[in-house]
């Protein structure tokens, strides 16, 4: 890998000057990537080898192993912090960005790709992730929970065996979300977002997995929402009794209920933030707070405040003031460290602390009182992340302990 200093332009002609020169691979250099901010540049090579370089200094940070054959195409997951790659194995490869000790997953279908990976692309803003092999076959995947929504395979004339057509080319276009896959002679476009992953295009929650369920305290009543809109039921009948329909501009990834059960906190897979009456629907206030999806919401029962993470690692507390009006003057951003993506949290009553699991393999306990990090805990194992926090059991079940609540 080879960097290059380029000079501005003069009398309309420029002279490439390199600059340093680092040996990362023993194949072939196949595919690049700089990654956000000074996240560094992804080099990948035909002999399955990915690294991750420092482009000032030419130093190899870290070193991506996985792949048994060469890589090809390899792009990034901003909202999800993923790196993805694909090549002539016949299955993309999803990797988390910063932790390349733990193995990559791969997206796996029942009718899967049967040919060698052409590229790969992150659609942004959304947890779509689009592959392509040289057979024309395209799959559209749902990197949240590693599934494939969609296989499409090019057509051809009807004199024109497919299996005789080799397509080289992938290419995604952000203007007309539409990606594009291109033979020796034809090229065939799609559009890609199917309408329930768009804002625009939600549909209503009869059709949408649910996201969150809560039985109301003091009733009979459970509240569920799914999609942008909720619903309540009757627990003792089954029964729907109301349904609120478009309540968020986005589907819904993440809920809780106030400890009085008389109104509900939901959070979207853009940021949004808004409050609602449970009796009505009725919107009580809303917030454009994260920019990326927010990933739990925890309202402690002896607190005032809810208790956000989301998927770029933030940690805030949203005060439950209706007097304040702007979201500054309701909120509180804990000094979040290394958090890798939040994926759940949990409050304990008795010490009064935070603990939240994040995507990196790691919990952090924070304090209530001070808002700082008391204990950070990285030795987890696991290949996918943190994926939820049981409550744990009250003190008073264990009959030796001598103190008012667990530290477990």
């Amino acid at each position: 890998v080879i960097s290059w200093e380029v000079p501005p332009l003069a009398n309309g002609a420029t002279t490439l000057r390199p600059l340093r020169k680092s040996v990362c691979h023993n194949g072939p250099v196949t595919a690049m990537m700089v990654l956000p901010g000074d996240g560094g540049l992804i080099s990948c090579a035909m002999d399955g080898s990915m690294v991750l370089l420092e482009p000032s200094s030419g130093i190899v940070l870290e070193n991506y192993q996985g792949h048994r054959a060469g890589i090809l195409g390899v792009t990034f997951s901003l909202e999800y912090n993923f790196i993805i790659t694909c090549g002539y194995e016949f299955e993309p490869l999803v990797w988390l960005a910063n932790t390349p000790e733990y193995k990559p997953f791969r997206l796996v279908d029942a009718v899967q790709h049967h040919s060698t990976l052409i590229g790969v692309h992150a659609v942004a803003s959304t947890p779509l992730i689009i592959s392509a092999d040289a057979s024309g076959m395209a799959k559209v995947w749902d990197v949240r929970n590693f599934r494939c929504l969609q296989t499409l395979q090019a057509t051809q004339d009807a004199n024109v065996a497919l299996s005789q057509v080799e397509f080289k080319g992938f290419s995604y276009l952000p203007s007309t979300s539409q990606f594009v896959l291109g033979s020796r002679r034809r090229a065939w476009v799609y559009g890609c977002l199917p309408d329930q992953h768009t804002a625009a295009g939600s549909r209503c929650a009869a059709v949408q997995p649910i996201c969150c369920a809560f039985l109301v305290p003091g009733s009979s009543t459970l509240l569920t929402v799914s999609g942008t809109s909720a619903a309540t039921w009757d627990v003792s009948t089954g029964r729907q009794t109301d349904e609120y329909v478009g309540l968020l501009p986005a589907d819904a990834t993440a809920a809780c209920l106030d400890p009085t059960g008389r109104k509900f906190f939901v959070g979207c897979c853009t940021g949004y933030l808004s409050s609602f009456n449970v009796t009505n629907g009725r919107m009580i206030r809303d917030w454009k707070h994260l920019n990326s999806e927010i990933t739990s919401m925890t309202y402690p029962a002896d607190q005032s405040f809810v208790l956000v993470t989301s998927q770029a690692g933030g940690l805030t507390a949203i005060f439950d003031n209706l007097e304040a009006d702007t979201i500054r003057h309701t909120s509180h951003n804990f000094a979040i460290g290394d958090i890798r993506g939040g994926r759940t949290s949990d409050y304990c009553v008795e010490l009064r602390c935070f603990i939240v699991a994040d995507s990196g393999f790691q919990l952090s306990v924070w304090s209530a009182q001070k808002r700082d990090l008391i204990q950070l805990l990285t030795k987890l194992t696991g290949s996918e992340g943190a994926q939820a926090l049981p409550a744990p059991a009250p003190a008073a079940a264990n009959a030796n302990a001598t103190t008012p609540s667990s530290p477990t």
